[in-house]
Order: C-alpha cells, then structure tokens, then sequence
C-alpha cells in the first residue's frame, strides 16, 4: 500500500516468498527499512545483508540488485518526488552509495513515519509527516554534530511555530525564515524540545480551539478554521482523540449554567 504525502511515495511492501531481482535503477532518492524477513542488496560498492530494523539511503539512479530471504520480507520505503532534490543538495556532501544508516535517530524517525501514516487520521497525518519527512531527509548526508544546548535559531523559530501555527504547516519556509535547513530544524526541535515539530503543532491548534470555545460563541465551524484545522471534523476528531470529547461537549462543560 502507497501513501502519497508531502511529494513522497511512502510504501509497505510484501514480498511472500524467496526471490532474487536482477540489477535496476530508481530514479529518485529513498529509504527502505525492513520491518520482518531476510534481505541482501548489492551495488557496486557495497554489500549489504539486512536484519529487521535495518534502514538505508539509496542515492538518485544507483545501479543495485536484491534478494529476498527465504520466508519473504517486508518493508517500508520512502521515494522522495522532485521537491526534495533541492533540499538534498543543500545538505552538501551527501551519501553517493548504498548506505546503511546507523543512526538510531534516522532508524526512529522512520519508524514514526511509519505508524504515523499506517493510522489515525488523514489530516492529522499530513501534519505530523511532513516534519517527519523533513528529519528523515536530513539523514541523506551524515549528521552534523548539534551539541548539547539548543542552537541560538531554535528559540526564534519555536516563535515562528507560534506565529504561524494556523497555517497549514510548511516547515521549509519556517527553516527558511530563520536561516536553517528544515531537516536540521526538525531534528534540533525534537531533540531539545522533547516532541516533533507536528505535534507542536497540534498542541498550540488544540489550545487555541479550546479557548476559543471558552471565550467565545462562535459557531464550532469557525473555531476550527481559524484554529488551523481542515474543518469542524478534523478539530473533533483531534479533541475526541486527545479529551475524549466532542468541541460541543467541551463547550457545555465550560457553562456554569449547564
């Protein structure tokens, strides 16, 4: 099954039994985690054999062959569509080879991106994946090293994220904004602030939708656009998720008079 989210093709792929895929091409850039079976994959320059929870960066147009275990595989892989080029030479010295990526931050951040999409809800989703990208993406070159404080630029976007948290979120222009890659912004942000950039997010669109109908009578309609959700629907399915209630329920809790 392929998701398609932020311009990348996000796949659970199955192969039920043993087989080996002569030498081909993907044009585009991705990552491929292993989730159960046996697997090896050859370019080259490398020779990898997997184990579950194993993710690796195949560049643009790498020449590779495969070979599925006896028993099968399944996967999980993240083509990136045209957009993400641009944001992949601005890493600078990328991977130019198969690579198996080993850091636990790149394997965690794509696990999350998987269960993100495999549930839920579809626009909580597209909130929540596209910071997720962005962090994945940033793993396409090797770290850089972030220290044990928070960059200087953290704070003045976090203030961006607080400005701006009813548009639909765009985390390239808010990295843009404040002078940092986006896969950097999300991995920094995760880091120091102990969540994602999406559920940031998702908590300041709640907060304010909760005063609104605190403060306010405005038709429940209202308060969801102007909170940033998609429709009523959407705030009432992350305010049931989150309170285990309904906007109107919240509501008529907060009228003395019942």
């Amino acid at each position: 099954m392929t998701r398609w989210t932020s311009d990348a093709a996000c796949t659970e792929l199955v192969h039920e039994k043993a087989r080996t895929v002569p030498e081909h091409v993907h044009e585009a850039p991705y990552f491929c985690l292993l989730l159960g079976g046996t697997y090896r994959e050859w370019s080259a320059a490398r020779d990898l054999t997997y184990r579950p929870m194993t993710l690796t960066y195949h560049p643009p147009g790498l020449a590779h062959a495969d070979e599925i275990g006896r028993g099968g595989a399944r996967f999980f892989m993240v083509e990136l569509g045209a957009s993400w080029l641009p944001q992949i030479a601005a890493l600078g010295a990328t991977h130019e080879h198969l690579t198996e990526l080993h850091d636990t931050d790149a394997l965690w951040t794509a696990l999350r991106l998987q269960r993100t999409l495999a549930g839920g809800d579809d626009d909580d989703r597209d909130t929540c994946a596209g910071p997720l990208l962005h962090e994945l993406v940033s793993h396409a070159a090797p770290a850089p090293a972030l220290g044990t404080r928070a960059p200087a630029w953290l704070e003045s976007a976090e203030r961006t994220l607080r400005r701006r948290f009813a548009e639909p979120l765009d985390l390239a222009s808010v990295a843009a904004e404040n002078g940092v890659h986006p896969g950097h912004l999300a991995r920094a942000f995760r880091r120091f602030r102990r969540r994602t950039v999406g559920a940031f997010v998702m908590h300041l669109r709640l907060r304010d939708a909760c005063r609104r109908l605190s403060e306010t009578d405005a038709p429940l309609a209202h308060i969801a656009v102007q909170s940033g959700f998609a429709d009523q629907s959407h705030l009432t399915r992350a305010l049931s998720a989150r309170l285990g209630e309904t906007p109107g329920r919240y509501r008529r809790a907060l009228d003395p008079a019942g």
